[in-house]
């Protein structure tokens, strides 16, 4: 039985929480420094029953991976014992003499006991935290020693808030970072999390939604991109780019002109103007005035009969137009959809904002009452990310599957009069309660609510079911593909035997 996948999104406030939680359980389990801790919990993915497995089986070998190296090791006590012995001690990075006294007065030396000067130290871990996440993973800056530097060391020669602020940053996403069952939202500037507690077990995306309102794929991290699975949205981006319009179709609005029969894009990539426009349409007209053939009688060049050589070049050049001009016609609708689906969003953001404030002061109802217009954006917003990823879908079904690509494309025109119906529904219908003079009653306006709900709940199954369908790859129509194919074939087979006999 298919299941839906279980997430649950969390703010950086509750992250911070669980790494409290998760710090204070170790510590007590293994009776370690915080620094100690937080070392071993990123380097086990932020999973304290193995840390604690791990350190009980092996303990003096984490140590040494990981540089958790203690004082009272013997090579340790004999760096102290060199530096207690002699009135003064040179600082390895800068190579200036300090005293005992200094240096007894310096704030922090690592485990391994190499002496390096306070204001090198800071030098030290400020570049590192210049560097980025990797000051996490700090060791001693003697090129031959592994010891690390924790993060109360690290803290301690911090200065500068701006340096601190990302530190502590670091170190609050690497809990995400380094988690196998969480992520951060793909939405710029969200900071919210989405962690995962069982996935599903369906071919299709793990679709996942953000407080922020994102839907996101949870496998590959792009935008929600239902019914497509994710190679399909790699190929697709690959042609178009997911930025704009790709190379080719690019090269169709400023290279080619419309059949002025059907209006579909032609290449001119011969000499002749006299132009014949591909299978089903036919139409033949003049390159340089598109006037019909069958009229023309003057031209700046006259058509010459084509070659052998000259047929195979039209052909092909039939063949590559005929498959810019689809590259077009799902990549216009894909745009379109994707477009749609931002001035949704555009339109959400100001409905939380300012709209549904204003709607509950003028029908004199709770602020709570309203929430079934961001309701109806947030459906209208799926449905446009549904459509918008059922042209890749269709763009990439074979050719010969003919009977699915009608059908398909049935379901794309119902499903795109429903959201029609339900956009009209909601943007007409807030913008007439908002400026309606004299106000609408309440009775007026619970009406316009219960058909806005009625027309999202519906909107809503039609276009799960038309994801199931695309999803379950259309199973129900390749019982009319096969028997098609089968005809096709039995008059094949009756025409050989005519001509056998």
């Amino acid at each position: 039985m298919a299941t839906k996948a279980i997430y649950e999104v969390v703010s950086e406030r509750e992250i911070g929480c669980r790494q409290e939680k998760l710090y204070a359980h170790v510590i007590d389990f293994l009776s370690l420094s915080r620094s100690e801790v937080g070392i071993l919990l990123r380097h086990f993915r932020w999973n304290p029953e193995m840390v604690v497995e791990q350190w009980f089986e092996n303990q003096e070998h984490l140590r040494q991976t990981l540089g958790l190296f203690q004082a009272t090791r013997p090579e340790i006590q004999r760096n102290f014992s060199c530096l207690v012995s002699h009135q003064k001690t040179v600082c390895t990075i800068c190579l200036e003499s300090f005293s005992f006294s200094a240096v007894s007065n310096m704030r922090a030396t690592p485990a391994c006991g190499h002496f390096f000067c306070d204001p090198c130290w800071r030098s030290y871990i400020q570049a590192a935290i210049g560097d980025g996440p990797g000051c996490l993973s700090l060791r001693c800056p003697n090129p031959e020693c592994k010891c690390a530097v924790g993060e109360d060391m690290v803290l301690s020669f911090i200065t500068c808030r701006n340096d601190r602020d990302k530190y502590n940053r670091y170190l609050l996403r690497s809990y995400i970072e380094n988690n196998r069952e969480a992520k951060w939202c793909p939405a710029p500037g969200c900071e919210f999390a989405i962690f995962m507690k069982e996935e599903s077990n369906e071919n299709g995306a793990d679709e996942v939604k953000c407080n922020c309102s994102f839907s996101f794929c949870w496998k590959c991290e792009l935008e929600a991109h239902q019914p497509v699975n994710c190679n399909t949205v790699l190929k697709w981006s690959k042609r178009v780019k997911l930025n704009g319009a790709s190379d080719s179709i690019n090269w169709i609005l400023t290279n080619s002109k419309l059949c002025p029969e059907c209006k579909r894009p032609i290449e001119k990539n011969q000499g002749c103007n006299h132009m014949t426009c591909s299978s089903p349409c036919r139409h033949e007209f003049c390159w340089v005035c598109l006037g019909p053939w069958a009229t023309h009688k003057i031209c700046n060049r006259m058509p010459h009969g084509p070659s052998e050589e000259g047929k195979v070049a039209e052909a092909k050049r039939r063949r590559d137009m005929a498959k810019n001009s689809l590259d077009a016609h799902y990549y216009e609708r894909w745009a379109t959809h994707d477009q749609s689906r931002l001035k949704a969003q555009s339109h959400l953001r100001d409905t939380v904002k300012t709209q549904q404030d204003k709607l509950s002061e003028k029908m004199a109802q709770p602020v709570a009452q309203m929430q079934f217009i961001t309701l109806g954006w947030q459906q209208i917003i799926e449905c446009h990310s549904i459509l918008k990823w059922s042209y890749a879908y269709g763009y990439h079904l074979p050719e010969e599957e003919k009977a699915k690509r009608d059908f398909i494309e049935f379901l794309q025109g119902e499903a795109e009069a429903r959201l029609e119906t339900l956009d009209r529904c909601v943007e007409k219908g807030v913008h007439y309660y908002l400026e309606a003079e004299p106000t609408p009653t309440q009775s007026h306006f619970n009406l316009f609510s219960i058909r806005l709900v009625g027309l999202t709940v519906v909107t809503k199954r039609f276009f799960d079911n038309l994801v199931k369908a695309l999803e379950k790859g259309m199973t129900d129509v390749v019982g009319r593909d096969a028997q098609e194919g089968n005809a096709n074939r039995g008059e094949a087979e009756e025409r050989e035997e005519v001509v056998i006999d």
